[in-house]
This record gives C-alpha cells, structure tokens and sequence, in this order.
C-alpha cells in the first residue's frame, strides 16, 4: 500500500516576523508560530529564523557600478545611495516571504504552503519592491550622469554631448535646457536658481499646494527628488529641476487643447515632506502656473526674491 505524503498545513502570514538585526545590521524573517518543530538553523542566530539580509553586504545593481567606474563618480556619494540598498534588501526579503514555504522546509518540519489568496498578494508586494529598486537605480544613474555634467570640462577632453532642445511653439515662454548648456547660459542659471529660491520659500511658508488626484499619496512612497505628472499618471522621476520643466514643458507642447480636456503637466519638488508645485504647463506648452506668481499672490514674493 503506498504511503501519502501529508498535506502541507496553511501558513498564516502573522507566523512570519520580519525585524532588524542591530547587532549585525541585518534584516531577518523568523517564524513565530507554534506549529513548525525546528531541527536546523541559520549559525549565530535562533531557531526560527530562515532568511537573513546583509545591509552591509548588500551589492549596488552591476550596471550602476560600471555606470559608476566609467564616469569616475561613487555610487556611495549618491543622494539615493542608501535608499537603493535599502530598496534592494526590501525586495529581497519580499521574495523570501513568498517562498517561505519551501524556505522553511530546509529548517523545520512539518511542510506548510500558502493559501492561493496570500500567495497572490504577496507575489503583488515582491513585484511592487522589484519595481521600487528599478525606479531607484534609474534615479541614480540620471544623477550619476547629471553630477558629470556639472563638473567643468578637464582640458582636452571633450565636453559631454549635447541633448537635444524640445520643439516648442512659439507662445511658450519658458525654455529651461540642458545641464551642459546652463552651465554656459548666466541667464538660464539665474533663472534657476530663482525658481529654487521661490520653492524653498513655499516650503518654508507651508505654501498651500493643489496637487494633481493621488499625487499626494503616491509621492509618500517616493524617495526625495523632482517628479513630473501629466495628468493623473503616476509621477516620473526627474535627474533635477531643469530637466524635470524642460521635460514637462516639452510633453505640455505636444498636447492640444480639447474641448472637455483640462489635462495639466505638473512639476513637483518633493522633499518627503512637504511637495511643492514649481510649474504646471497647458496644452501647448503654456505656462499656467509659477511658483513665484503663487508666492506674489500670497503677499510674500520678498522673501523669495
């Protein structure tokens, strides 16, 4: 008579404890629940637990640290460094609580699995935490490329190339270009920096911000950079300031205006605080709100001079 192999028991997800490690800087799931008998365990740490992340030994993408020896500028100098590693170890850990059946089954005994509801969401969460890390290596190759382009051109090398300036119509009156080029542009740069001093001042001042529908909630989940919004899409990192009007300026004039159709292109300076909108443009490429105007309207345009 052949014998069955019993049924895997359900695993509940208040079973699987994720916490930090501090003594290692480590990230670790462990199961808590009473119904697992434990025979082997991860050396150094208690019966339990079957997954542990290295902060420390967490590797940066292999694209971005070629991207890095290339243009001779480390990854660690980055603003978003910290938070790809900690994007990556998340995503690591997400993909360890959807395979934590088979994981445990390496550690203890008997066989568990997941019910087909949980599996879905939690593969839903492994996606969302891959998606997390890809957004956070683009942003930081655009700042790896940006911070060589605000360096000055060593003698007899040749200069970065140029990016090609938008087509635009003739009513827009706006025209923010490449970082290379506003290196060279005095009247680009101080118009720049007069657009950054006006967000800090609405930052400061708590400027009351209409922000496009679940912009709000969607930057909360964003690490600190400058987004553009068309519409009600999601919003799309930008490399700095410049780059994200430019690019929302050029998206806004190659729209035309339909009758019913009031979509705006929104660039927004988000600081995991407090987000400020610096400019939204109209179809056509027409400039319908400035940050500095807002801050006239509120009586307060000397202090963002």
């Amino acid at each position: 008579m052949a014998i069955t192999e019993p049924k895997p028991r359900a695993l509940s997800r208040l079973d699987i404890r994720r916490r930090q490690d501090r003594g290692t800087n480590s990230t670790v799931l462990e199961y808590t629940g009473r119904v697992l008998r434990f025979h082997e365990r991860v050396y150094g740490f208690p019966d339990g637990v079957f997954l542990v992340v290295s902060h420390d030994e967490m590797p940066y993408p292999p694209s971005l640290r070629a991207l890095s020896e290339d243009l001779g500028v480390p990854i660690e100098a980055l603003s978003v460094a910290k938070d790809l590693k900690m994007a990556a170890v998340d995503a690591l850990i997400a993909e360890g609580i959807v395979k934590a059946p088979q994981m445990l089954a390496d550690f203890a005994e008997p066989s568990v699995m997941w019910q087909a509801w949980d599996s879905r969401e939690l593969e839903r969460r492994h996606v969302v935490a891959i998606a997390r890390v890809v957004e956070l290596e683009a942003l930081a190759a655009r700042e790896l490329r940006l911070r060589v382009a605000m360096l000055p051109t060593s003698a007899g090398a040749p200069p970065p190339p140029e990016a090609p300036k938008p087509a635009v119509e003739p009513e827009v009156v706006e025209i923010f270009v490449a970082a290379t080029e506003r290196q060279a542009d005095p009247a680009a740069q101080a118009t720049l920096a007069k657009v950054q001093a006006a967000v800090a001042q609405a930052r400061e001042s708590e400027l009351a911000q209409r922000l496009p529908n679940g912009a709000r909630r969607a930057l909360q989940k964003l690490v600190r950079a400058h987004y553009v919004i068309r519409g009600a899409d999601a919003p799309s990192v930008r490399g700095g300031l410049a780059e994200a009007m430019q690019d929302a300026e050029a998206a806004a004039a190659s729209m035309r205006k339909v009758a019913g159709d009031d979509i705006e292109v929104t660039v927004i300076d988000w600081d995991g605080e407090w987000p400020v909108v610096v400019r939204r443009y109209g179809a056509g490429g027409r400039t319908v709100y400035r940050v500095e105007d807002a801050l006239k309207r509120a009586g307060i345009e000397e202090k963002a001079a």
